[in-house]
């Protein structure tokens, strides 16, 4: 389910690969010092190239303590073992509960989240006569959850929307930094722990969502291709200034990322689960990219716009990428290429709101809740069957919605249509609000027509 082919019920796979990654490296770090775990009999006597039966977290971590870049790439990778093992428990409870398919609201931030009254109008919308009641009625996180990744001590609120999704074991970032990376795997780890998540949305605090609820759902569950831009395309000499070819370090060559593996995307993506998946349990080009890829005297290299699109490339998936730069509208222009524009007040209005989400991108609220109604109808028919037992497998329900789909003839918004914006000023909230709000709640019905 969820992209991982045939396999039933990934998440056990998910854990025991990342388990095997931790041991392996581990394996490679311990070295004479598992000597000094035995003398504190902390392990069995055995072999120095074996790894201890008997040894824990707290061993690894005291064992490579005196090296502050180890200790830190082993803490990282334990706790994202941690975060995915929380699910090993409840996945059957979980699916039976309501096993549709969600998307997962990823926010890398630095702390206040300045736009949430316009999060909350588009999880929580104002009921629409015409909609069909089941669909509206329905709270949003059967269709969504939430996860944040602020800075290591903040903390939400209790009356906020995002109270409770801060991940653990968070990471002080930096612009053109690999930490950006670092705490994107946080985020993409702590989202892989629930099995129903199975698309994983990147976004800042400075982002808004450009469609209703259910458009957008839509949308993400409707494509089978990771938003994010894995592509090769260099027939000008435009296209390979594009990809920033420059960027590529030679020392990369150590773990075979060579130049034509090199890709340039937007930080922003949307990723399958089987893409978030490998992006988590990367260790070899995630490794030479955080020893390589940094902004320094010598280089200007950000992993955050070429780690996962070469990750991808170099494994053979760019394929299943839509090749776009990204899933949020961005404006790029003077007085500074190297960042956004910042969208004030003035630029809050529905003109800008269509021109943010692309050529030929328009959607029918009202159309798109009853095709989801009828997806959920699908979905009903096999819970006779989801709760019988001897019950240890869930029905492809992405499958499933996708082919109801194509069934009723609904037409979703395209992949090349953007489904979130960025960069709003913070004194924008309130004027960004105030033209969103009633989009998130009717949508435009308007016919989709082609990309021009």
């Amino acid at each position: 389910m969820f992209g991982f082919g045939d396999d039933p019920n990934p998440l056990p796979e998910t854990v025991d690969l990342v388990e095997d990654i931790v041991l392996e490296y581990t394996t490679r770090l311990l070295g004479r010092a598992v000597d000094s775990a035995a003398a504190r009999g902390r392990v069995k006597p055995g072999s120095k190239s074996s790894v201890p039966v008997a040894i824990g977290p707290e061993d690894i971590l005291f064992l490579v303590r005196k090296d502050s870049k180890k200790f830190a790439r082993v803490r990282e990778l334990l706790v994202m073992q941690e975060e995915i093992k929380k699910a090993k428990s409840g996945v059957s409870a979980t699916l039976r509960d309501f096993p549709v398919p969600r998307v997962a609201l990823m926010f890398l931030v630095r702390g206040p989240m300045p736009h949430e009254g316009v999060w909350a109008n588009f999880l929580r919308p104002a009921t629409v006569t015409s909609s069909p009641a089941a669909v509206t009625d329905l709270p949003w996180r059967h269709f969504f959850s939430l996860y944040t990744h602020p800075s290591p001590n903040w903390t939400y609120p209790a009356t906020s929307l995002f109270a409770g999704t801060e991940v653990p074991g968070r990471e002080q970032v930096a612009w053109g930094q690999h930490s950006l990376i670092v705490a994107e795997r946080r985020l993409l780890a702590a989202a892989l722990g629930d099995p129903r998540n199975a698309r994983f949305l990147l976004a800042s605090e400075s982002c808004v969502p450009l469609w209703p609820r259910e458009s957008l759902y839509l949308a993400a569950m409707g494509h089978e291709r990771s938003f994010i831009n894995a592509c090769r395309n260099l027939r000008s000499a435009k296209q390979a200034r594009q990809q920033m070819v420059d960027r590529y370090q030679p020392g990369m060559a150590i773990a075979n990322v060579t130049e034509a593996d090199w890709r340039k995307s937007a930080q922003w993506f949307m990723l399958t689960r089987r893409h978030a998946f490998i992006t988590v349990t990367d260790t070899v080009v995630e490794g030479v990219f955080r020893k390589e890829c940094y902004v320094g005297k010598d280089r200007f290299c950000v992993s955050d716009e070429h780690y996962i699109p070469t990750l991808l490339a170099h494994l053979g998936l760019a394929n299943e990428t839509n090749c776009r730069t990204s899933v949020a509208y961005t404006s790029w222009g003077p007085p500074s290429y190297a960042h956004p524009k910042t969208l004030g007040p003035a630029d809050a209005t529905p003109a800008k709101v269509y021109i943010m989400r692309g050529s030929g991108c328009t959607s029918n609220a009202t159309a798109d809740a009853a095709a989801l109604l009828a997806f959920l109808r699908q979905c009903h028919l096999s819970e006779v069957a989801r709760q019988t037992p001897d019950y240890d497998d869930e029905p492809m329900f992405e499958e499933w919605l996708r082919g109801s789909l194509a069934v009723s003839g609904h037409e979703h918004i395209p992949a090349w249509c953007h489904l979130t914006a960025r960069k709003m000023a913070p004194a924008a909230a309130d004027a960004w609000r105030a033209v969103l709000s009633p989009m998130h709640s009717r949508g435009e019905p308007r016919p989709i027509g082609n990309s021009t």
